[in-house]
């Protein structure tokens, strides 16, 4: 700071005057200095102080420690896994495909023709004739005999049975049809019948299969 100090034009004085004067001037330039002196304080005062900024290095971990293996233990290269290769994908470029429906051509009316189904004409096997009992010839008869436990029981009776004879004569097929009442005489006249044997019925020179109700009968003596 530059103190401005405006002097007045020389006058003619008395010398007292003159030292009143200089005393005047000395004091407003002390308290020039003094004002310049108090300021400058004030600058330093207010400056604000340098921030003194320390870099401090974090607190690191040390090391670990290299395993030790023992003496005996055997090392094993483990082999790297393998990564199956992953198949790109083909693309197919797109197409827009418009369907037109076919339209089948018109039949005519007269190519259509509905057939009736086939007819399916189930043949029947011939049915064996039914003959008389009379009129069977027997090559074998049959072994009419009662039972011994029959005889001594005192059981009787007639058995009725209905038999297929097939084109050589031999009993195809029993039934019985009426019973004595006693089932060991039934018994007996069924295997009886199986025995039993007949000639070849014969019908316009071909041999057929006769069905005959034939009886036994079983008395005792």
């Amino acid at each position: 700071m530059q103190a401005v100090i405006t002097l007045p034009p020389p006058t003619l004085a008395s010398p007292s005057r003159a030292w009143s004067l200089l005393a005047v001037l000395a004091l407003h330039v002390l308290a020039l200095l003094a004002l310049a002196q108090a300021g400058r304080h004030l600058l330093k005062a207010a400056a604000p102080k340098p921030v003194e900024v320390r870099v401090v290095e974090a607190h690191k971990p040390p090391p670990p420690a290299p395993v030790q293996l023992p003496a005996h233990a055997v090392r094993v290269a483990l082999p790297l896994p393998t990564v199956a290769p992953v198949p790109v994908p083909e693309f197919v470029s797109a197409q827009l495909v418009r369907e037109v429906p076919v339209q089948p051509p018109p039949a005519s009316p007269q190519a259509l023709v509905v057939e009736p189904p086939p007819r399916v004409v189930s043949l029947a096997p011939p049915q064996p004739k039914v003959v008389s009992s009379g009129s069977l010839r027997y090559r074998v008869e049959p072994p009419v005999e009662v039972p011994r436990l029959s005889r001594r029981a005192g059981e009787s009776g007639q058995v009725q049975l209905r038999v297929l004879f097939d084109r050589s004569g031999q009993p195809r097929q029993i039934d019985l049809v009426r019973g004595s009442g006693f089932a060991r005489l039934d018994a007996q006249a069924l295997e009886a019948m199986r025995q039993a044997r007949i000639h070849p019925y014969t019908e316009d020179g071909q041999a057929i299969e006769v069905v005959a109700l034939a009886t036994l009968a079983y008395e005792l003596d």
